[in-house]
């Protein structure tokens, strides 16, 4: 077994670990929950993870890598991480519709009461990840007919209203992955579910990305899939929680199997130039964003797995733009 599919293997196992089929704008995420565990099922070829909520299968390629990131969290003293699972862009391309199309019936359900049920298209226009509604629901599927051909967000609030209404299964999917979400469809009102859910958001897919710019997507190749382990200091909420070295241990084991190596390096050297008391001006200039969140990085969990001190606060007010004193 090569060391990615191992990788997932593991993860299909880590209860807490979230994962996405996604576009800037757009994105399917599955994750156990007490109220709705998962199972799972391993072949040579590919992983299913099903719950009452949903599912999802990810389809091993021989193509796909593995990217695994940290950034920088809106908490000044946090950090993000993540893994995505890339394909070369010629490898990746789904049907990228920019219209509602009919789809025919679904051939890949991931269960067997989804099989042969009607698919429709909401047209998000992606060029890695297809955004499809599957139904039996009549009237629904009237609606789909009426606007077909149409874009989503232009002129098609009465199908887009009983969506929300109807909360049919969502089905995104892309080369590597699919994930099927049974769940209401959240309003813009109403709190995201704990658990498997969709979002749709009109105003981020206009930008036409297929990510985030802070995430490290090798120039030509397209994410097919997301997962996030836990976070050592962050909730799923987003706030600080208390810190678990061996669960930051853990994802640094990733990072040193699928990060960039020069992200790898800065970190390393940040941390030793910190603990044996050298200033910060024994760094040097970095040549790029991705080495610089490195650094910044770096010194945030510098403080959770070392502890505060003077010469951590020094690198802290020369490199983060708020000064950020750990000491307090």
């Amino acid at each position: 077994m090569n060391k990615p599919i191992k990788f997932l293997n593991a993860q299909a196992d880590n209860a807490t670990c979230v994962w996405s089929v996604a576009t800037f704008g757009a994105i399917a995420e599955y994750h156990s929950t007490p109220e709705a565990p998962a199972s799972g099922l391993r072949q040579d070829k590919a992983l299913t993870l099903t719950s009452d909520q949903g599912g999802m299968r990810v389809t091993y390629h021989p193509g796909m890598t593995l990217v695994a990131y940290e950034g920088l969290s809106k908490v000044p003293t946090l950090w993000s991480q993540g893994v995505s699972l890339c394909l070369p862009a010629d490898q990746a391309k789904m049907a990228g519709n920019a219209v509602i199309t009919e789809r025919g019936p679904d051939t890949h359900a991931i269960r067997s009461d989804g099989q042969g049920m009607r698919m429709f298209d909401l047209g998000i226009g992606a060029p890695h990840m297809d955004a499809c509604v599957r139904t039996e629901d009549t009237d629904l599927i009237d609606l789909f007919h009426r606007f077909q051909g149409k874009p989503l967000f232009d002129g098609c609030q009465e199908l887009v209203t009983a969506l929300v209404e109807r909360s049919p299964t969502r089905v995104f999917s892309s080369a590597l992955a699919r994930i099927e979400v049974h769940t209401p469809i959240p309003t813009s009102d109403s709190e995201t579910p704990h658990g498997a859910h969709t979002h749709i958001l009109p105003d981020l897919l206009a930008h036409g990305r297929t990510h985030a710019a802070t995430i490290p997507i090798p120039d030509g190749w397209l994410p097919g899939l997301n997962l996030f382990p836990p976070n050592p200091a962050r909730g799923t909420d987003g706030n600080a929680k208390g810190f678990d070295l061996p669960t930051h241990d853990a994802f640094q084991a990733i990072m040193a199997d699928f990060a960039d190596s020069g992200v790898i390096t800065i970190k390393d050297r940040v941390r030793t130039a910190v603990l044996d008391g050298r200033g910060p001006e024994t760094m040097g200039k970095l040549d790029s964003r991705l080495r610089r969140t490195a650094l910044r990085v770096a010194l945030r969990q510098i403080r959770f797995t070392d502890g505060a001190s003077d010469n951590l606060n020094a690198w802290l007010a020369a490199f983060e733009p708020n000064g950020i004193a750990l000491d307090e």
